[in-house]
């Protein structure tokens, strides 16, 4: 059996998607056969709160990860972040995926768990304060994984967003220049996804044929293949 796949969702911006990508990407695994566990390494706990209140739609074991916001102390922080190693290991075993759903906001361990990971997902939506957080997160990932002596795999997710604006293309041209990786998929403003989450589902579940699960289904498509391809 191959190392559990460990994908860290994480930006220091709120209300882009991070805990919607990792349901949807847990559910989409999940109904491929595969065992998934959570982490849920935000502070409000929004991701246990949905699995709780759905264990029949959303049945994945889930481990509360205490992430305090920037951690200013060396030696705290470096507790932190092996807490969080440690928190991984534990949900990797008897698991195929591990999927962290990070709080958005400053953290070491966070940051961490995006350095370790086979891949870290950065949701975005096309605002200009999203572009400049994109930017400086994909920095910081890059520089504590330096650090701790890792390659990062990170992508970012462009989600609620019209595919067909002036504002889509200019922010993804916007991310290449400066050479942070995109999702070939971009997930677009859907009623749908929203309306599955609050009733604690997928859209997979929720609509099954609709354009919003068919846009979610190519991206969880894309994100395996890109889990595939790391491991070859």
């Amino acid at each position: 059996m191959s190392e559990p796949k460990v994908i860290t969702i994480y930006t220091t911006k709120g209300g882009v998607g991070k805990t919607t990508t990792a349901i949807h990407l847990a559910d989409y695994l999940h109904s491929k056969g595969a065992k998934v566990a959570l982490i849920d390494a935000d502070e409000r706990a929004m991701l246990t709160e949905a699995v709780m209140g759905s264990p029949e739609n959303l049945p994945f074991p889930t481990h509360f990860f205490e992430n305090p916001a920037g951690v200013e102390d060396l030696d705290q922080a470096q507790v932190m972040i092996g807490a969080m190693i440690d928190k991984i290991e534990e949900a990797q075993d008897g698991n195929d995926y591990v999927i962290i759903d990070c709080g958005g906001y400053n953290s070491q361990a966070s940051l961490a768990a995006s350095a370790v990971a086979d891949l870290t997902i950065i949701p975005a939506n096309t605002g200009r304060f999203d572009l400049v957080q994109t930017i400086e997160v994909h920095g910081k990932i890059q520089a504590i994984a330096a650090q701790m002596g890792k390659v990062p795999n990170v992508r970012v997710l462009i989600s609620r967003v019209n595919l067909a604006t002036n504002l889509y293309a200019g922010f993804r041209a916007a991310l290449k220049e400066k050479e942070i990786k995109t999702f070939d998929n971009s997930i677009p403003t859907y009623t749908a996804i929203s309306e599955a989450t609050f009733m604690g589902a997928s859209v997979f579940k929720y609509r099954a044929t609709s354009p919003a699960a068919a846009f979610m289904q190519r991206f969880a498509e894309e994100a395996v293949a890109e889990l595939e391809k790391e491991e070859n």
